[in-house]
């Protein structure tokens, strides 16, 4: 039986920015369909318009995105643009994680050509992802050693949208084989759901009530976010893993451990989940979280417990003491996954809690707290 609530997962900003990118180095010769309404693709669009009429040098505006900065930057290399890449928000005090010796390395006459270079991917893949989408344009071929490489998952989903475009690239340890002077083939390519933003929904609903989640494709995706259907299940919540949806109901729901070294973004709504779970939940890998939208181990800590979590920091690992909460004043920091987090977290108290900076979810999500309140209403 269909449970009464059912919501459908906003689309993927992750793929969509990739997918956008790939489409304009394909001369914008295809369409991308469920394209996100949400504030970090809307620059992306807004950014490669100006870059398709630029010449010799462009302001390009990318917001709060990260991946877009990361991903663009070596375009521009790419086409030997000169572009100021300018920021706002949160990401002006976070690392850009553009390896400028490596682009560099890479160019000749100021113009990405390809070649033999080294990349640390210690703080972000994302960089990584834009010179995997630019070299394939490239003259000459490359060979790329990446070291250190964390969030492998990301790097596996751009190759494979890269493929989809008809780009091959080829990976041996952690070594990159790009063939120059490639093409992409227009294609019309449909976003699919983003399980890094339904995933506080769904544990929403592990909380509250049964829910389907919509436009979800658990068997398929390669997104490392779908890691949160097997945790809820794990816990003790009813799942069902439909073709294109997942369901979730409450059950009796008990501690857990999971490391989130390559799904940083599950950190919050993991902390939503652990504080609502009889016994402890250890949360690793949080050295991740430190240069995201917030330093979020530290802000998940510091703002779960003005609810009455009890929350400790030890050796690179979050120890997540469930029990009940209390209402109380919180602040999101200005990063739409802690806003989320902490709403979902709260959803069973008989009064709501304050969420200063609640509107940053319009980053990600923007429908986040109405469809949030079609699991508390129903």
């Amino acid at each position: 039986m269909t449970p009464d609530v059912i919501i459908k997962a906003p689309a993927s900003k992750s793929l969509a920015i990739r997918a956008e990118v790939c489409n304009f180095l394909s001369g914008n010769k295809g369409r991308v369909f469920n394209y996100p309404l949400c504030e970090d693709a809307a620059h992306a669009k807004h950014a490669l318009r100006l870059l398709e009429n630029a010449k010799g040098s462009v302001e390009l505006d990318c917001g709060e995105s990260a991946l877009f900065m990361r991903v663009i930057a070596p375009v521009c290399a790419l086409l030997g643009i000169d572009a100021t890449l300018k920021t706002s928000g949160t990401l002006t005090n976070r690392p850009s994680g553009i390896d400028s010796e490596c682009i560099r390395t890479l160019s000749s006459n100021g113009k990405l050509v390809g070649g033999v270079a080294e990349l640390d991917a210690s703080v972000t893949s994302q960089f990584l992802s834009g010179l995997l989408i630019a070299l394939p344009l490239a003259k000459n071929d490359t060979t790329l050693t990446v070291k250190n490489l964390k969030s492998r998952p990301y790097v596996d989903t751009t190759i494979k949208l890269l493929s989809q475009y008809g780009v091959k690239i080829r990976e041996e340890n952690s070594v990159f084989y790009i063939p120059g002077g490639q093409k992409y083939e227009p294609l019309d390519y449909t976003v699919e759901g983003d399980f890094s933003g339904a995933s506080s929904i769904l544990v929403s609903g592990a909380l509250k009530r049964e829910i389907r989640v919509e436009d979800l494709y658990y068997k398929s995706s390669l997104q490392p976010e779908k890691a949160i259907v097997d945790i809820l299940r794990g816990c003790g919540a009813g799942i069902k893993v439909g073709d294109n949806y997942i369901e979730v109901k409450p059950g009796e729901l008990k501690g857990f451990e999971f490391d989130v070294s390559d799904n940083p973004d599950l950190a919050p709504p993991l902390c939503a989940l652990a504080v609502n779970c009889t016994g402890k939940s250890t949360i690793l890998g949080i050295d991740r979280l430190k240069y995201k939208e917030s330093d979020r181990a530290l802000v998940l800590s510091k703002e779960f417990s003005k609810l009455g979590a009890d929350i400790k920091m030890l050796d690179g690992k979050m120890e997540i003491n469930g029990g009940p909460l209390r209402t109380g004043r919180v602040n999101a920091h200005n990063d739409h996954r802690i806003a989320m987090a902490l709403a979902a977290a709260a959803i069973n108290l008989s009064e709501s809690i304050t969420i200063e900076g609640a509107d940053r979810v319009k980053k990600s999500y923007p429908d986040f707290f109405n469809d949030l309140d079609k699991i508390k209403k129903s």
